[in-house]
């Protein structure tokens, strides 16, 4: 795999837009092969392309600043997934305002991070935030809305509410 990267780079120039999202996606590869530290090299490669060509401000930016905060956050290190996450969700707000339809992952994840660090109020906020912006692209009936249900009673069974957590598992079901 790395091997075609070369070639490719030395094909095209090495600091062109193409070249990072090729690294983009090797770091997601690798990620999900278990090879971290290879992963985050390819994604700080991509991420100083990005910057460069596209802008600290790019969506292209902030996309690969959540794959970074999605590897860190497989490897247990929340808080700094957090803080990538929470880089990703400022650059997508200003870039494509509050309502984007990448913006609902983005709440998601954030969530997901603070639900591992048991702050299961700001879980349960983020979660929230993430259904009211899925609802838009995805409609009532998809399974990503099922998926965000469940993790608003995931929260807010940890929160001591299980009547509403109740609620929210069931419609998480239904649409399932």
């Amino acid at each position: 795999m790395e091997a075609c990267f070369e070639i490719f780079k030395a094909e095209n120039r090495p600091n062109d837009l193409v070249v990072a999202s090729v690294q983009h996606r090797l770091g997601i590869a690798l990620g999900n092969v278990g090879r971290t530290e290879e992963a985050k090299s390819y994604f700080e490669k991509s991420i100083e392309i990005r910057k460069e060509k596209a802008g600290e401000d790019s969506l292209l930016t902030a996309v690969t600043y959540e794959e970074v905060g999605n590897l860190y956050g497989t490897l247990g290190m929340t808080e700094k997934a957090l803080e990538y996450h929470n880089l990703a969700l400022d650059i997508k707000s200003r870039v494509c305002g509050p309502w984007h339809s990448s913006l609902g992952s983005t709440y998601i994840n954030i969530g997901n991070d603070f639900f591992d660090l048991k702050q299961y109020e700001k879980a349960l906020e983020n979660y929230k935030k993430g259904l009211e912006v899925d609802v838009i692209p995805y409609g009532q009936l998809h399974p990503n809305i099922a998926a965000d249900y469940i993790a608003i009673g995931n929260a807010l069974h940890h929160l001591d509410r299980d009547d509403e957590a109740l609620e929210y598992y069931k419609k998480g079901l239904d649409i399932r």
